[in-house]
């Protein structure tokens, strides 16, 4: 979801990425960017891993909006699951939708 949303962008501007390889994991992305091979797009929120590896971050022009829902069973949730929620809602930027029983 997040790869076709920066394609998206990069389309809408004119820019047409050569894509040689898709990598699923965040850690190997980053040490081919830190090793000058390619770009990767993080959320704001990893900004102290990048700097902690040495790669320069800049912030996109218009930034990517991605939208993510939880969801879980109306009985409940179990203590871990509710920290887990507070964590992420944290993090929130934009409108939240609150459609039941929610913490």
């Amino acid at each position: 979801m997040a790869a076709r949303l920066l394609l998206d962008a990069c389309y809408s501007v004119g820019v047409k990425p050569r894509i040689t390889t898709a990598l699923p994991h965040q850690e190997v992305r980053l040490a081919l960017v830190a090793a000058g091979f390619g770009i990767a797009v993080l959320p704001a929120s990893n900004q102290s891993l990048v700097t902690a590896i040495g790669i320069t971050s800049r912030p996109l022009t218009p930034p990517l909006v991605m939208t993510i829902a939880a969801v879980w069973p109306a009985t409940g949730l179990v203590p871990s699951a509710q920290h887990f929620i507070k964590v992420a809602r944290s993090f929130e930027t934009g409108p939240r939708i609150d459609g039941g029983a929610g913490l």
